[in-house]
């Protein structure tokens, strides 16, 4: 595995409560290389836990978007961005809170839910859990 960064999480400038520095590693080369094709996966287990880390592995990367497999660790989480399209984000494995436009959406394994395009959104840790998150884009979107 590849390490990518060590970073804080923060909004504006201020540490994210409960949030700390931590590692991200992407599970294949730096090319972000898809998974193999043709070939049954058992979805959680593409990926692993790392200690005070979030692992990312590419299953399909396209140019209209792509679809990740992610594991985070206790008090991992991601710092408020927004995306030019929208995105679905479904935990598979423990829960996580989506916080999105301010409103915190609490989700459990095999729950979902759209980000819409543009809306400022984070994950705040509640314990290790593991999501698939698509992001579709299309001409003209954006």
């Amino acid at each position: 595995m590849n390490t990518i960064e060590c970073i804080i999480m923060a909004i504006n400038g201020e540490v994210v409560e409960g949030m700390a520095s931590f590692t991200i590693y992407f599970s294949s080369k730096m090319n972000n290389a898809e998974i193999e094709k043709s070939t049954t996966h058992i979805t959680i287990e593409i990926i692993e836990y790392i200690a005070d880390a979030l692992v990312i592995k590419t299953i399909l990367r396209k140019s209209s978007g792509n679809v990740s497999v992610m594991s985070f660790d206790h008090g991992v989480g991601l710092p408020a961005k927004s995306s030019p399209f929208d995105s679905f984000a479904q935990i598979i494995e423990g829960c996580a809170e989506m916080v999105i436009n301010g409103k915190t959406n609490s989700l459990k394994i095999g729950q979902s839910i759209v980000i819409p395009a543009g809306h400022s959104h984070y994950i705040r840790p509640s314990g290790r859990f593991k999501m698939i998150l698509t992001i579709i884009g299309g001409i003209g979107e954006g």
